[in-house]
């Protein structure tokens, strides 16, 4: 049974976490924007969302970089 810390086992895991997130993020801004939320909430949900995302997928590709790099010698 793996850990949570054990990254390489859960990267694709991580990887569809953050498209998930980045995606959200466009559909929190229109259900915010229909929904009349105060534009604060509405560009925390969003920016949010978008800013998760995209550290978890630069965070996975990097950890993937130094993997190969390793490899290679």
């Amino acid at each position: 049974m793996g850990h949570a810390s054990d990254v390489e086992r859960f990267r694709l895991l991580v990887i569809l976490n953050g498209i998930a997130y980045l995606l959200a993020g466009p559909v929190f801004f229109l259900i915010d924007q229909t929904s009349g939320m105060p534009l604060w909430w509405t560009l925390g949900d969003t920016f949010g969302c978008a800013f998760l995302g995209a550290a978890l997928l630069w965070f996975s590709r990097e950890r993937g970089h130094k993997k190969a790099q390793e490899a290679q010698g």
